[in-house]
């Protein structure tokens, strides 16, 4: 299980007393989580979140436990990388 929202991904923290690409929180995984692709879609609402997993579902994403929302990962194709599909979101990101 994910210890830390998806959308810390998109967080990034710019200071000049710290490196250009730090987080404000860094992510954790379990053991036996998945690596999550650098690029993705955290979807906010309930609809959004279905649609997304239908587009998925279709390019041959695979369902992984995400706390009270769900997670999918595309695998990559040969001509880009993976892709993550996560939501709806719950409380403040």
């Amino acid at each position: 299980m994910y210890v830390l929202a998806i959308a810390v991904f998109f967080l990034p923290l710019y200071d000049e007393s710290m490196g250009k690409n730090e987080m404000i929180i860094n992510p954790s995984k379990e053991k036996g989580d998945p690596d999550l692709p650098p690029a993705g879609m955290l979807l906010l609402n309930p609809s959004e979140a279905d649609s997304g997993m239908r587009m998925a579902r279709k390019k041959g994403g695979k369902q992984y436990f995400l706390f009270n929302s769900r997670l999918m990962i595309i695998p990559a194709i040969k001509s880009g990388e993976s892709f993550f599909v996560a939501g709806p979101t719950v409380g403040a990101p």
